[in-house]
């Protein structure tokens, strides 16, 4: 499990990142074996439009032949040893790491960020202070907000999920019943037994979301950042990416 702990002048911390990462530089982990030349130079190329095109729906008053999308940019950045690297969501987390995540959208846009504990209880990490608001288009955002406060992975393994959820309308409660729900991540399918109103919301909201981003597509672009690609007529609606965080 992640909790949130607050660092002192003498720590070092660091920050997010999202969907599909690339390796991480210095003070990462190892990089995997290359692909073949085939296959890296086609990854090449996708990793490369889908950049493009998060970047022409975003400036959509710039001379550009490229047709744009609305979207997302994310990243995690990891502190380990007194190290800072933006890092790959596969990382293998270990006790005492400390993250931030960044996001940053290119359409006015609706955000909410769900924590899945291995627990099962749900934690809204974005908004703030839990009151919806439009996030700004380009505009950089950390999570936890405070430069002292990081998110620290304690020493019971497990396996954290969060959900990037996005939309271009207010995102709105459902009318759904109570009861268990049964969240389907990367390493299976949780089931979550909401204690309470907000966190029945939660688990309805992130299944809503994650129903309605199952087709999404996720590109790692580069070591430093990752991108989630979406069309306008799905924004209608809250859709999410997972994202799941392994920790030994």
């Amino acid at each position: 499990m992640i909790r949130r702990v607050f660092t002192t002048t003498i720590a070092i911390v660091l920050s997010l990142s999202a969907i599909s990462f690339a390796q991480s530089g210095s003070g990462g982990p190892m990089p995997d074996a290359k692909a073949p030349s085939g296959q890296a130079d086609a990854a090449s190329r996708d990793e490369q439009s889908a950049k493009d095109m998060y970047v022409a729906y975003s400036a959509p008053h710039q001379k550009t032949t490229k047709r744009g999308r609305p979207g997302a940019k994310v990243r995690i950045e990891l502190e380990r040893g007194g190290n800072r690297s933006f890092v790959p969501a596969d990382t293998n987390f270990r006790a005492g790491d400390k993250v931030k995540f960044h996001f940053a959208v290119n359409f006015p846009a609706y955000v909410s960020i769900i924590n899945l504990g291995s627990s099962g209880r749900l934690n809204l990490l974005f908004p703030y202070t839990n009151r919806e608001e439009v996030v700004a288009v380009t505009r950089d955002y950390v999570v936890p907000r405070d430069p002292e406060l990081w998110f620290e992975f304690d020493n019971k393994p497990g396996v954290e999920h969060l959900t990037f959820v996005f939309s271009a309308a207010r995102i709105m409660p459902s009318n759904g019943s109570g009861g268990g729900h049964t969240v389907t991540t990367s390493s299976g399918s949780v089931t979550v037994n909401p204690e309470g109103d907000s966190q029945l919301a939660l688990a309805d909201l992130n299944s809503r979301a994650l129903a309605n981003g199952k087709d999404l597509n996720l590109v790692q672009a580069s070591a430093e950042e990752g991108y989630v690609l979406a069309n306008e007529q799905a924004l209608r609606q809250p859709i999410g990416v997972q994202v799941s965080l392994r920790h030994k």
